[in-house]
């Protein structure tokens, strides 16, 4: 498995016209025996914290009560709403 730089990226798809967050992009692993591949791998796909942050603060949650349930500082929810 590899992962790209931004810089690396463009190289590679020929341009710097590149955008962020359109649901366009896959990630594929090949794997010769997938049977066991499978067993005993976790592939996890996250969201950025401040996103989740900007999330919880749009569904009407308080700074108080994001920084409780994300377990953070206060300071940093604050950081978020800027």
């Amino acid at each position: 498995m590899s992962f790209q730089t931004l810089e690396t990226y463009k190289d590679f798809i020929g341009t710097d016209e590149i955008s962020f967050g359109g649901n366009n992009f896959e990630i594929y692993f090949e794997e010769d025996d997938f049977d066991n591949f499978i067993d005993k791998h976790i592939i996890q796909v996250g969201e950025n914290i401040t996103v989740v942050c900007r999330r919880f603060l749009d569904s009407g949650m308080t700074p108080d009560e994001v920084a409780g349930r994300m377990d953070v500082p206060v300071e940093f929810i604050r950081e978020c709403m800027k």
